[in-house]
């Protein structure tokens, strides 16, 4: 039976957990999976699982964290956490799906306030920052206000003559003024060439990304095709003898063929075929 589809699982996360989950991509960072778990057992430290964040160190806390409340409860699910760490679209749909199955099957459960559970989990890095900072610099004060000697007036022995004034030089001008601003002037002009090469370069790199995800969602498209055809024609050529074949090995070809071409133009929710001309062929 197929697993639900990537709309389908993201409605379901909205209700299920209260918050707004953009793409099953986004599940890589682990903690969605946490609060899953903790839906299921209610005893996930979500104090210690952290969704704000941007960083993989983080990112691979949330997993561990998900991986001792497997073997907690004897689950035997096989998590790859390298593979769901890049933030790749099958690998968290496939375990996203696992999650809503045993949801289905274990449930009804007891009232979740999914949003009071995240509530404990720790604030984004930096939050607190600002506060920190004043602290420090008020105790930097208060030592230094401790610790410098104040200056005692001078006595009428040390008094002497007055220093001479030192004289600073002045700024260039004419010629030379003339010379240093044109040389600021060509190095502005390679500032702003630098910044349109680095614009230029970072965007065909979010366009090569762009594509190479494209790439890699058609070419999961296509595996699962041809894994389910193989599937069915493993189970048409390997039926043991002793087992009822009225169901596959007794098929028709023409009905064999009807199968193959119902896996191969049946079309995923969310995915979309790029129209080819046949004008083209």
């Amino acid at each position: 039976m197929p697993g639900a589809s990537r709309s389908e699982l993201l409605r379901w996360l909205t209700e299920l957990l209260d918050m707004k989950v953009d793409s099953v991509e986004s599940c890589g960072t682990g903690a969605v999976f946490c609060q899953l778990l903790d839906y299921i057992y209610r005893d996930i430290p979500m104090h210690r699982v952290k969704f704000d964040t941007t960083n993989d160190f983080d990112y691979r806390t949330n997993w561990k964290i998900l991986q001792m409340s497997f073997n907690k409860h004897n689950i035997t699910k096989v998590i790859d956490v390298e593979r769901l760490l890049k933030c790749r679209l099958q690998d968290n749909l496939e375990l996203l799906q696992w999650f809503k199955k045993t949801v289905d099957e274990r449930g009804p459960f007891e009232p979740y306030d999914a949003a009071a559970r995240r509530a404990m989990a720790p604030p984004a890095p930096g939050a607190g920052s600002g506060r920190s900072s004043v602290a420090a610099s008020a105790t930097g004060r208060r030592v230094s206000s401790g610790t410098t000697p104040q200056r005692r007036p001078p006595s009428q022995s040390s008094v002497g003559p007055h220093p001479t004034p030192v004289r600073h030089p002045t700024p260039p001008s004419g010629a030379n003024g003339a010379a240093t601003g044109a040389g600021t002037g060509a190095s502005a002009r390679e500032v702003a060439d630098l910044r349109e090469q680095l614009e230029s370069a970072t965007k065909e790199s979010a366009e090569l990304r762009k594509s190479c995800d494209s790439l890699e969602t058609e070419r999961n498209f296509y595996f699962n095709k041809l894994r389910n055809i193989e599937i069915l024609t493993q189970n048409i050529l390997e039926t043991p003898a002793d087992v009822d074949t009225s169901s596959v090995a007794s098929l028709t070809v023409a009905e064999v063929m009807k199968q193959v071409q119902s896996i191969l133009y049946r079309v995923d929710d969310g995915f979309q075929l790029n129209e080819v001309d046949d004008e083209s062929f």
